[in-house]
């Protein structure tokens, strides 16, 4: 009945019909509904005062036009992702597909917006281009702290992805760099090694991470001094930055294990071993604090040790369709993906 009136509403509205409706019979070849459905109908737009008090042997007349159905807007999430589209890898794809899958079956709309994962990154450029329509909640993954303090300060309902912000007064969903850095040293300082090298992306360098702190932290207590230079890197900026840094550690002592963050970093870490005729794990042991899928894939497979970016999802969806709340941290741990690229390092080393 109230697909039927629905669809007389809308013809009426439209001028399907004017100042009379046809007869019921009309009415049936023309809506193909039943009869008794259609005097329901008639029912209830007469009720509303569209139409007239039928009459015997006289059509029905049409007395206005029927308001229009105020339409519930509809909610949209606005997701800063703080790389370009075309550069993101594999797991974060992954993540914001099944995010704006999950978003939408909740009859909710889904923004991406990009930004950028340099520490210095502000939120003024994303905001400009949400202009005058921005979504009504924003989450930023794995953005840098004062990208996600600026949008907070912006708009209030902003949830962070990552990043280390455990300590803002916000809704965070995020892992604990340090507790990542923190199991991949046990795993490499119990089989042996101390030549550990954790390259610094832009975003750790400037130590706001936590991973960092882990790892003075762990290497100390196990009788190690770091030498930043070799042990904490940084990686130069452009597309061979990650490659100039190796030739430069190899210039001084080979290191013997390394932590790398993503799995491009995996790939170039196995394509400079196989340049020096180094195999992995029996020269070089890795490990890798991310999940992706393709470090199953490579020969040797890398360990990975990260959460995996899927586990978001469900975190995302009940934040934003359920009524804002006191600021909620949710924690989530590592786990430990198999691969085969971690061993004892070589005799005499």
């Amino acid at each position: 009945m109230e697909s039927a009136t629905a669809t007389l509403r809308d013809g009426i509205r439209e001028g399907r019909w004017h100042g009379f409706l046809p007869g019921i019979h009309q009415l049936r070849l023309e809506m193909d509904f039943g009869r008794a459905t259609l005097e329901r109908a008639l029912a209830v737009l007469t009720h509303e005062g569209v139409l007239a008090e039928a009459r015997h042997g006289r059509r029905r007349a049409i007395l206005r036009l029927p308001a229009r159905e105020r339409r519930p807007r509809m909610l949209r999430l606005g997701l800063v992702l703080p790389v370009h589209w075309r550069d993101a890898d594999r797991e974060d794809v992954e993540f914001v597909t099944s995010l704006q899958l999950a978003i939408e079956r909740e009859g909710c709309g889904f923004t991406i917006y990009p930004g950028h994962r340099a520490v210095n990154s502000g939120f003024e450029p994303v905001r400009k281009m949400a202009g005058r329509e921005p979504p009504d909640a924003w989450a930023i993954y794995q953005g840098g702290r004062r990208l996600i303090e600026e949008c907070r300060l912006a708009h209030p309902r902003t949830l962070a992805l990552g990043g280390a912000v455990a300590d803002l007064d916000m809704d965070v969903v995020a892992w604990d760099g340090g507790v990542l850095v923190k199991r991949s040293l046990e795993i490499l300082l119990k089989a042996g090694h101390r030549r550990i090298v954790l390259p610094l992306v832009k975003t750790w360098k400037d130590g706001e991470h936590r991973g960092v702190a882990a790892f003075y932290r762990e290497m100390r207590e196990a009788g190690i001094a770091v030498q930043p230079s070799f042990h904490l890197p940084v990686v130069p900026g452009g597309a061979s930055g990650f490659r100039e840094m190796l030739e430069r550690l190899w210039r001084w002592t080979p290191p013997t294990a390394f932590i790398v963050q993503t799995a491009s970093q995996a790939v170039e870490m196995l394509c400079f071993a196989g340049s020096r005729g180094l195999s992995v794990p029996e020269d070089l042991s890795v490990i890798a604090l991310c999940s992706n899928p393709l470090l199953r894939e490579l020969r040797p497979s890398i360990l990975g040790l990260a959460v995996e970016s899927s586990k978001l999802v469900p975190h995302v969806v009940n934040w934003f369709v359920q009524p804002p709340a006191p600021a909620r941290k949710v924690l989530l741990y590592p786990s430990l993906g198999s691969g085969d690229s971690v061993g004892p390092p070589p005799r005499g080393n």
